[in-house]
């Protein structure tokens, strides 16, 4: 959703209500946020070994919550995309 909105605002020069109103990342994550993109870009369903194989290629290495974090963003982000979940701020 923010890929699309983020597309809209680059073509329209108007930045989208739902865009606007999206918190930014904390500053301190920024560098696993930065990961977790360029990991889902390329393997949108993954496997533990898929990670550590691209965290061997990149030389990003992580510790095991920011490996747990990205399993669970990538679950929900699966979940959202299936329509399995409406909520945008989950619980647990």
């Amino acid at each position: 959703m923010k890929k699309h909105l983020l597309q809209v605002y680059k073509q329209t020069g108007v930045k989208p209500q739902q865009l606007a109103q999206q918190p930014d990342c904390p500053e301190e994550l920024l560098y696993l946020w930065d990961a977790a993109l360029s990991f889902f870009q390329n393997s949108p369903g993954f496997s533990f070994t898929e990670l550590k194989a691209w965290m061997d290629l990149t030389g990003i290495q992580l510790a095991a919550w920011e490996v747990n974090l990205l399993v669970k963003v990538n679950k929900f982000i699966h979940e959202l995309m299936n329509g399995r979940r409406n909520d945008p701020n989950p619980k647990g």
